[in-house]
């Protein structure tokens, strides 16, 4: 029997098949970053990650030793009840230039603002500076390049010879050591998968400018602090907490911990930011039921420390009482058997878990609005198109019910326009969003193909942290 011929089905049924890219993960915000200054890191990159199941074995054979603040800090980070995946430390060079001047009476000759210039000391020549000012040719200001152009290796130093750039007869003078604050901001821009993060060097100043930092800083960071400051125990005017109340910081959280006199039990107290972040960091899973708060956990590794109650009220206060102290936190030994953090607070009055469950929506939200833009050929800017973007942050939200973050119940904020919500309205769901009308756009907004704000409304589930229980006996 001869084959017959056939004819394609596409002539009539057209099948096309489009895969559609995969979205980019989101920030898990469970791993944190632990910044030093050990030599071993210097010649490394800015950030190094060490994985749960190697980092000790990965770590000396990287040049740390046992006794490497960062080594230890990592073990602190490591050894808490539900331990993080992944961490990260990072380099504060103490050999890179931060400060340039032109030697006195050698500023050169030639010289245009924008050249950038080699600075020679031995061997050393990674060190490169921007000339900023000129009188003549002559240089009269310059300033560090940052990062891995500041240089490695470099001393303080006077009358350095500066090459390069459009002029001749540079020498400038030289101060180096990166501060914590210019060694985070480094790091951030070396890596964004690690939220919060530590510093084993810092002190009262550091703790102050990286707060500033923290504030704004992109993306999302929080900087986990320890102090034995005497001032902040004492409540002297102007220690570190009251400095920071002052300024309603949300993204630091200072914790108060001392060596207790040389106490072999609390030779890792110095650390205890470490320990604060290795708790954060093993306790966000973002799975189901998985939103915690900070307070009343266990920070192993670390020695409660031995407070008056006027002490802990200075730092700490009495949230069962409704007064906080200095928004500071502490880890002490309640009732002799109870070892806690507490009250797991921010300078500002919000509690961490707050700020993380922001910053996790927050995220979410951005990415899932972006992955709207960037999967659809066009969003029509029509009430329509417009509701694929509520449907992204209503996804972002409910997400974030799952956690247990968000939770139904009764508005008690503002009164709201977008979404339509006064003191007393139900939120069944937990959250309600919702958008101006496309109509409201202005002709400039539509020209520059601005979509509609969209308004998210949530309650938050929020946590006790302390109760009160009434015994009524009859005889």
């Amino acid at each position: 029997m001869a084959t017959q011929p056939f004819l394609p089905i596409a002539d009539v049924v057209q099948i096309n098949v489009a895969l559609t890219a995969t979205p980019p993960a989101l920030p898990s915000f469970n791993q944190g970053l632990i910044v030093g200054n050990s030599a071993a890191l210097r010649s490394g990159a800015r950030v190094t990650q060490f994985a749960y199941s190697s980092w000790s074995a990965s770590m000396l054979a990287a040049g740390f030793t046992s006794s490497s603040p960062e080594y230890i800090a990592m073990q602190l980070y490591f050894s808490q009840l539900q331990p993080p995946a992944f961490g990260w430390v990072g380099f504060q060079d103490p050999s890179a230039i931060v400060a340039v001047v032109p030697h006195s009476g050698s500023g050169g000759t030639g010289y245009a603002v924008g050249d950038v210039v080699t600075i020679t000391q031995s061997a050393n020549t990674t060190g490169k500076a921007k000339v900023i000012t000129v009188a003549s040719g002559v240089v009269t200001g310059l300033q560090p390049l940052g990062g891995l152009s500041s240089g490695t290796g470099y001393t303080n130093a006077t009358g350095l010879t500066a090459s390069g750039g459009s002029g001749t007869g540079l020498q400038v003078d030289i101060t180096v050591g990166e501060s914590v604050l210019i060694a985070l901001e480094q790091c951030r821009l070396a890596s964004n998968q690690w939220w919060g993060c530590m510093a084993c060097s810092s002190v009262t100043a550091d703790h102050e400018a990286v707060a500033a930092w923290a504030q704004t800083a992109t993306p999302y960071t929080f900087y986990f602090g320890q102090t034995a400051d005497a001032a902040v125990l004492n409540n002297t005017a102007g220690n570190l907490l009251s400095t920071l109340v002052a300024q309603l910081y949300t993204r630091v959280a200072i914790i108060y911990s001392t060596t207790q006199g040389g106490a072999s039990a609390a030779v890792n107290n110095p650390y205890a930011a470490a320990a604060m972040l290795g708790l954060q960091c093993g306790l966000t899973t973002g799975l189901a039921n998985s939103y915690f708060t900070m307070a009343d956990k266990t920070l192993v590794g670390v020695a409660p420390e031995p407070l008056t109650q006027n002490q802990f009220n200075t730092i700490a206060g009495t949230p069962i009482n409704g007064t906080f102290g200095n928004y500071g936190n502490v880890y002490v030994n309640l009732g002799g058997v109870f070892p806690i953090l507490t009250p797991g607070i921010t300078p500002s009055g919000w509690y961490i878990d707050e700020i993380l469950n922001l910053d996790m929506l927050g995220t979410d939200c951005q990415f899932s609005l972006m992955e709207v833009i960037t999967e659809s050929n066009a969003v029509a800017q029509t009430d329509p198109g417009q509701v694929n973007f509520i449907h992204a942050v209503n996804g972002a939200a409910q997400r974030a019910v799952t956690r247990g973050y968000i939770a139904p119940g009764t508005w008690e904020g503002q009164t709201l326009t977008y979404p339509a919500l006064t003191a007393g309205d139900p939120l069944p769901a937990g959250y309600l969003a919702a958008s101006p009308p496309v109509s409201s756009l202005t002709n400039a907004q539509r020209q520059a193909r601005q979509a509609p704000p969209i308004y998210l409304a949530i309650n938050e589930a929020n946590a006790s942290q302390s109760v009160v229980c009434a015994i009524v006996v009859q005889r």
